[in-house]
């Protein structure tokens, strides 16, 4: 069972202004589904039903859904499985992974440098709020920007794995690393990511 200072969470989170995809709330869970077993799936899901969140199979992946659903499902997720940030952080790497919605784009991703510049339109195919802003690249990184978006701590982690898988796809080599370097829950005005590779 969940805390109570967990369920306070997300009950505030519910709050939260804008939308997101189903398949933001889906793909936590098809990371449970595919590392862990059916019992712990269960768990989470049955944790989820109460806070009145849809579950894997109930969400459409398409539809649109208040955003506090999407990191409430983290929160539960990670409270559930006791992981760490690490983990947190590469199951947001394996999201775009199992994301059809992140498959049937993937042509876009043939450079680096498309991939940098069409970040803002990738942004709010999955949200309707927040601006994912392409802020500067070189030959061996690029600095995303996340302005207006401002959750749970635990998001940052999240998009550190998610960001660096999506580079990923586009640059052939196993020396990658991603990290916030701003965020809005210690006090700067938005949240930056560096995504660095060899």
């Amino acid at each position: 069972m969940i805390s109570k200072e967990t369920k306070e969470i997300v009950k505030d989170l519910k709050e939260i202004e804008g939308s997101c995809r189903g398949v933001s709330i889906e793909t936590p869970l098809e990371y449970v589904y595919r590392n862990y077993v059916e019992e712990v799936l269960v768990k989470i899901e049955s944790e989820l039903r109460d806070l009145n969140i849809p579950t894997r199979k109930e969400v459409d992946s398409l539809e649109k859904y208040p955003l506090g659903y999407m990191t409430a499902t983290h929160l539960v997720v990670r409270e559930v499985i006791g992981c760490d940030y690490e983990e947190v952080k590469r199951m947001g790497y394996s999201l775009p992974q199992v994301s059809f919605i992140v498959k049937s784009i993937a042509r876009y991703f043939i450079s680096p440098e498309k991939t940098f510049r069409k970040a803002p339109e990738y942004w709010r195919r999955h949200f309707t709020v927040g601006d994912l802003v392409p802020a500067e690249m070189k030959d061996d990184y690029m600095i995303l920007q996340l302005k207006d978006f401002k959750t749970h701590p635990i998001d940052c982690k999240l998009f550190e794995g998610y960001f660096m898988r999506m580079v990923e796809y586009t640059i052939k080599t196993e020396n990658i690393s991603s990290k916030e370097t701003k965020c809005m829950h210690k006090g700067d005005d938005y949240h930056e990511y560096v995504i660095s590779w060899d």
